[in-house]
């Protein structure tokens, strides 16, 4: 688990601006990365937003070993993202410019 959120941190590069607050905020930002992937796949997904210091925060738990991030509001057009281990061995290569898997 540590190692997907040290991913996703440098994945999003620091770029992201999350929603803060109430459950209404979490709940948005959950549909938002529920967005990124077919409902089969999202609704067992972990859901990880990073805060505007750039710390990851778990809104859910996953259950099927796929993970997903909310839309960046900071950036144009929508960007929510999932991913799977497969996908968190490729992006593990490629921070550490080794061959991908």
């Amino acid at each position: 688990m540590k190692r997907l959120l040290t991913v996703a941190a440098l994945l999003a590069a620091g770029s992201w601006v999350a929603m803060q607050g109430a459950a209404a905020d979490d709940a948005a930002m959950i549909k938002s990365a529920e967005s990124a992937a077919p409902p089969a796949v999202a609704s067992g997904a972990a859901i990880h937003a990073m805060d505007e210091k750039g710390a990851m925060r778990t809104l859910r738990e996953g259950t099927d070993g796929f993970w997903c991030m909310p839309d960046n509001p900071a950036t144009p057009g929508p960007d929510p993202m999932c991913g799977d281990a497969n996908a968190m061995e490729w992006a593990m290569a490629w921070i550490g410019k080794k061959e991908p898997p």
